[in-house]
C-alpha cells in the first residue's frame, strides 16, 4: 500500500507522485489541488487543540467550545475580533447562529449508542437511525419555519448511520462540522437516496435548502442503488427544487450518482468532492442557472460531471480517473479553468450549442477507451484558451475535435496528438487561431488563416 501522507489539518489523501491509490494521484498538479484545498478548508477543535494545526496564511481555525476564531498567518494563529458563537453543536444553544437568515433551531449529537436531536423545547427524538431522527428534526424546525427565513439543524461531529433516506425541508441547512469529522454513512441495504430534496409548492417558505460540511458515505459494497443526494421538482405541482446550495461535502461510493439533480434552478455546489460513485459525480437534468465552483470528481462510473442543465457557469470542476470527464449537452453554459486528466474516455464534451469553453486543460484522457481532449459537437461553441494534450506513451487521439458549425478555437494550445486538431465533416466555417502541429480539416469553409505552428 502506498504511503498516503495525508495533509496536516484535514487528513486529506496526498499520494506519492506516479501513483493510482486514494483520492488523487501524480497528475493532479501534483498535488497541488490537495494542498489548495487543504489550506481552503475551516479547521475546527477545541481552542486548546489549536496547536495541531498548521497556521497557513489565511487559513482559519474556529475554536468549537469556545467560539473563537483565529487567523493563520503562515507562523501562528492570531486570535480575530470576530467570534462564530459556540459551534459545537453538543453544547450550541438553539437560540444562537451560524448566519442571521439560518438560526440553529436544532442540534443533533451521540449520546450513548443513541443518536439524539433536542430543540428549542426539548427533545425532539432519539434513536439509532440517524435518517429517522434527523427526519423529526427537520419536520419540527419546519413547523417553525416563517416566510423569509430558514432554519439550521446543526450536527456534532461523529459517524451516524442512515437506515432511512433523509426527506430535507424547505429552508432546512444541515450543517455539520467538517468533512472528516461529521459521517454519515448509508446502513447495508438501505438501497434508497441518502438525501432527497423535493420543495413544497403548497408553502409561501423560500426555498433555500442544503448540507454543508459533511461526509456521506454510500456503501455500495452493501448496497444495489441509490444517490448520494437527488433532488426533484414538487411532482404534484411542477414546483422546481431550486436555491439549493451545498459546500463542502464529500459524497463517496454510492450505488448511483453521487449527486442527481433533475429540474434544478439556482443551484450552488462549492468545495466539494465526489468520489468512486457507480454512476456520475454530479449529474444536472433540467432547469437553468446553476453555479458548481471548485470541485472535485474522481473514479465515478460515468462522467465526472454530467451537465444537461442550460445557462450554468461552471468554475473550477477537476474530472479525474472518471470514464468520462466532463459532459455538456444543454445550450448557453459557460465551462472556465476546468482541468479533466486521465479518463478512460475522452476529457470535455459540448454537444451543445452556444457554450464556451475558456482556460480549460484537458490530458492524457483516453486511458481505457478511445477519447480525444476536447469535442466541440454543439454549434456556435468558443474555445478560448487552455491546453488540450497527449503524451502519454499509448497513441494519442486528437486534441481538439470540432464537430459542429461556426465554432471558434481561439488563443488555445494542442500540442502531442494524433492530429493536434481534427475538423470534421460535419462542421462549416470553423475560425481557427491556435497553436498546433498537425491538423486534419474536412470541414468546409475553414479559416486557418490565424493559426501558429508549434
Amino acid at each position: 500500500m502506498t504511503d498516503k501522507n495525508p495533509t496536516t489539518n484535514h487528513d486529506l489523501p496526498r499520494p506519492a507522485t506516479g501513483t493510482f491509490e486514494g483520492t488523487w494521484g501524480e497528475d493532479v498538479m501534483n498535488n497541488d489541488m490537495t494542498d489548495k484545498l487543504e489550506k481552503k478548508l475551516v479547521a475546527r477543535d477545541t481552542e486548546s487543540n489549536k496547536g495541531n494545526y498548521t497556521p497557513y496564511s489565511n487559513a482559519i481555525f474556529i475554536a468549537t467550545d469556545t467560539g473563537a476564531v483565529f487567523d493563520g498567518d503562515g507562523t501562528s494563529w492570531n486570535k480575530a475580533e470576530r467570534d462564530f458563537q459556540n459551534i459545537s453543536a453538543s453544547s450550541l444553544s438553539t437560540e444562537q447562529n451560524f448566519n442571521a437568515d439560518n438560526p440553529v433551531t436544532a442540534r443533533v449529537y451521540h449520546d450513548g449508542a443513541e443518536i439524539v436531536a433536542n430543540g428549542r423545547n426539548g427533545e425532539i427524538d432519539r434513536g439509532t437511525d440517524m435518517g429517522a431522527v434527523l427526519n423529526s428534526a427537520i419536520s419540527a424546525v419546519s413547523d417553525t419555519n416563517s416566510p423569509g427565513t430558514g432554519q439550521t439543524i446543526a450536527i456534532q461531529k461523529g459517524r451516524y448511520t442512515v437506515s432511512t433516506t433523509i426527506q430535507l425541508g424547505d429552508g432546512v441547512i444541515l450543517q455539520g462540522e467538517g468533512m472528516r469529522t461529521t459521517v454519515l454513512e448509508a446502513a447495508d441495504g438501505l438501497n434508497a437516496n441518502m438525501i432527497e430534496y423535493i420543495p413544497d409548492s403548497s408553502t409561501d417558505r423560500e426555498f433555500f435548502a442544503g448540507p454543508n460540511d459533511l461526509k456521506l458515505l454510500g456503501n455500495k459494497e452493501n448496497n444495489t442503488s441509490g444517490h448520494g443526494i437527488y433532488c426533484h421538482e414538487d411532482s404534484g405541482t411542477d414546483q422546481d427544487a431550486n436555491d439549493f446550495h451545498m459546500n463542502r461535502v464529500f459524497i463517496h461510493k454510492f450505488p448511483e450518482e453521487g449527486f442527481y439533480g433533475e429540474n434544478v434552478w439556482g443551484y450552488h455546489i462549492s468545495h466539494s468532492l465526489f468520489e468512486t460513485c457507480d454512476g456520475s459525480g454530479i449529474h444536472l437534468s433540467g432547469g437553468s442557472q446553476c453555479y458548481l465552483t471548485d470541485i472535485f470528481t474522481a473514479y465515478n462510473g460515468n462522467r465526472g460531471l454530467y451537465l444537461e442543465t442550460s445557462d450554468c457557469e461552471v468554475k473550477g470542476v477537476r474530472s479525474r480517473s472518471n470514464v468520462y470527464g466532463v459532459s455538456v449537452t444543454s445550450p448557453d453554459n459557460t465551462l472556465v479553468s476546468c482541468t479533466s486528466h486521465m479518463n478512460d474516455g475522452w476529457g470535455i464534451k459540448v454537444n451543445a450549442n452556444d457554450c464556451e469553453v475558456t482556460s480549460c486543460t484537458a490530458k492524457n484522457n483516453g486511458q481505457n477507451a478511445t477519447g480525444d481532449g476536447v469535442i466541440l459537437s454543439g454549434d456556435r461553441i468558443t474555445l478560448t484558451g487552455g491546453q488540450y494534450f497527449d503524451d502519454q506513451d499509448s497513441t494519442p487521439r486528437y486534441g481538439v475535435q470540432v464537430d459542429g458549425s461556426d465554432c471558434v478555437v481561439n488563443g488555445a494550445r494542442a500540442p502531442g496528438n494524433n492530429p493536434d486538431l481534427y475538423i470534421t465533416s460535419n462542421s462549416a466555417n470553423t475560425y481557427l487561431d491556435v497553436r498546433y502541429g498537425t491538423i486534419t480539416n474536412n470541414g468546409t469553409n475553414t479559416n486557418e488563416a490565424s493559426y501558429t505552428p508549434i
